[in-house]
């Protein structure tokens, strides 16, 4: 376990990176000790500094839904971060380039909630009347971290590899241009039950660090 300052200084180095567009080292290799606590820890604790600063929190998104993925980097569960208003883009609209350090594009499934689940233990078919619908989504996710050279703990803390452009930069690239295709799958297919287990996960584990008093699927 990692004591507060050191939680602290790495969220610090995630937000600075993020500011800067230069990726910092793998956190892991600096601090073996670390635990999947404490990367919910830095996680929150830049959730924290990014709401002060105005950010507004609209979802939440999880990875490692699929088991043939968890079962490439040797974990047993998805991992959950946060989604905020700034790297929210609709069909068409182009997307800031400046801000993101090393952006890939992903196909997801996102469902929208009509209404908030509020059970610690959650179920899916808690998560399924609670939905409203589901959309195909793309994901722009991005890492703050050197070269994409990530573990399990790296990536939670780095807000589950989440991007969130700078919208006030001048030089924008269409989905299209940007995007560079790395493989194909049929996403979402494999995810636990179609992707409504995986929304219900964190809620079955109550691991789920509330933010601003949400949980992952109240939004």
């Amino acid at each position: 376990m990692l004591d507060d300052a050191t939680l602290t200084a790495i969220a610090d180095e995630l937000l600075e990176a993020q500011r800067s567009g230069v990726p910092i080292p793998l956190i892991t290799a600096r601090h073996p000790g670390m635990t999947v606590e404490d990367s919910y820890a830095i996680q929150r604790i830049w959730a924290d500094r990014k709401r002060a600063g105005g950010s507004r929190l609209v979802g939440r998104k999880i990875g490692l839904t699929a088991r043939s993925v968890q079962q490439q980097l040797g974990v047993d569960s998805p991992d959950f971060g946060n989604l905020w208003a700034g790297s929210s883009f609709g069909d068409g609209d182009e997307v800031p380039l400046a801000g993101l350090i090393q952006p890939r594009v992903e196909a997801e499934v996102a469902l929208v909630l009509g209404r908030d689940v509020t059970q610690v233990d959650a179920t899916v078919a808690d998560v399924m009347r609670a939905t409203d619908f589901a959309l195909a989504a793309l994901e722009i996710v991005d890492s703050r971290i050197a070269d994409w050279k990530i573990g399990l703990f790296d990536t939670i803390a780095d807000n589950a590899s989440e991007n969130d452009p700078n919208r006030s930069a001048g030089f924008l690239a269409s989905m299209r241009r940007m995007a560079r295709s790395t493989g194909s799958g049929t996403s979402g297919a494999k995810s636990r039950s179609g992707g409504t287990g995986s929304v219900a996960w964190p809620f079955m584990i109550s691991k789920a660090p509330p933010v601003n008093g949400a949980r992952p699927a109240n939004i």
